[in-house]
């Protein structure tokens, strides 16, 4: 999110370009991050079919747009997931239903942002502590290691840079980080 409201921010002739490649490069770090190399070709259809329509979107002058869906991506990974293994899409809309309703409150936050500008961005640095302690990153080590080097490196990014700390760009960064992680929880599958 920060890169992606960066670059829309500094403008220039390449933009919508640029827009477009980030978003796709993060959707594509994701959806592998999830679903995996040997995933159900089901699964990656169902998760790649938003990308594309957002990633189009994006690169022809509607990166605003795409960018909203950014909390969205790492749930629908795991929603995604769990439809190819699903016989029958019914267990699945309660997930569905839950993920547009945060959505819809993840993007009034990061409507917030743009008249007031905070420090969520440094809540980011604390995140992977709780969910060690939960047991989210059991069978994963390289999974902790990677969510707690980029904690420190948030972190130094924050302190060598205090401009950074009341930036718009910060702002919408953790927001945005925050609001996926609450919507991947809301969505987890409850069977």
């Amino acid at each position: 999110m920060f890169l992606l409201f960066h670059v829309g921010q500094v403008g220039g002739s390449n933009t919508n370009m640029w827009l477009g490649l980030i978003y796709g490069a993060m959707y594509v770090a994701i959806g592998l991050s999830v679903l995996g190399i040997k995933s159900p070709s089901k699964a990656v259809a169902v998760f790649v079919l938003p990308g594309i329509l957002l990633g189009l979107i994006g690169s022809t002058g509607g990166g605003y747009w795409a960018g909203l869906w950014v909390p969205a991506v790492t749930p629908w990974a795991f929603i995604s997931l769990d439809a190819a293994g699903t016989p029958s899409s019914a267990p699945l809309l309660p997930r569905l239903l839950r993920l547009i309703l945060g959505l819809a409150g993840a993007w009034l936050l990061l409507g917030a942002a743009i008249f007031w500008t905070n420090p969520w961005a440094y809540l980011l640095v604390f995140v992977p502590l709780p969910l060690l302690l939960l047991g989210h990153y059991s069978g994963r080590p390289w999974r902790a290691a990677l969510d707690c080097t980029a904690g420190v490196a948030l972190l130094v990014l924050l302190i060598a840079l205090p401009e950074f700390w009341l930036s718009l760009e910060a702002s919408f960064a953790g927001i945005a980080a925050i609001a996926g992680l609450a919507l991947t929880w809301l969505t987890r599958s409850r069977g």
